[in-house]
């Protein structure tokens, strides 16, 4: 039988403090991510609504 090794438990410890820092930039980029497809939709909104006053107009030229 052997016996208990404390460095497990150092070791144990460096893994879950890596482990909160690697969940903490992921987070934070899906925040980045998510903040730019926002500003792409309303981007494409604006766009879209353009697009349908412009098309209104010549259709009411035509």
């Amino acid at each position: 039988m052997t016996a208990w090794d404390p460095t497990f438990v150092v070791l144990g410890m460096v893994a879950s403090v890596e482990a909160i820092f690697l969940s903490t930039f992921v987070r934070v980029s899906q925040n980045r991510m998510a903040a730019q497809a926002d500003k792409r939709a309303d981007l494409d909104l604006q766009i879209s609504l353009l697009t349908e006053h412009e098309l209104t107009k010549v259709a009411e030229l035509v």
